[in-house]
């Protein structure tokens, strides 16, 4: 297992996870647009240049606000995901266009040690 995977991220307007928990720590920096994240009992609206630390075992979830653009993240995982962030993102890539089976999603995310989390009242950011 390595120290750590990194990932660069671009979502489209709107786009998101809902609640969801790693057993890793994760290291957020925003490169462009808005997102808001929400961690434990914070919720941070970050721009350009917001960095955010997520430790393990800490549900969490996000949202992009932009409207007509994407925004774009570097994620750092620490340690690394084992089997890797590549291969989690590939199987995700594979699935149907359109919208998500979450339940093959959340299959998907807990080979990779992650998995949502429903917390009372929200689907997400």
């Amino acid at each position: 297992m390595g120290l750590s995977d990194l990932l660069v991220g671009t979502w489209a307007p709107d786009g998101g996870f809902a609640p969801h928990i790693y057993y890793f720590d994760e290291l957020v920096y925003i490169l462009d647009g808005s997102v808001t994240l929400k961690y434990g009992d914070k919720t941070v609206n970050a721009g350009p240049e917001t960095f955010v630390y997520i430790p393990r075992e800490m549900i969490h979830s996000w949202q992009n606000n932009s409207s007509s653009e994407v925004f774009g993240m570097l994620l750092l995982f620490v340690p690394s995901f084992g089997p890797g962030i590549k291969g989690l993102m590939t199987e995700l890539g594979q699935l149907p266009a359109g919208p998500p089976d979450m339940g093959k999603v959340a299959e998907i995310f807990k080979t990779y040690k992650t998995e949502f989390v429903r917390v009372s009242g929200e689907e997400s950011c």
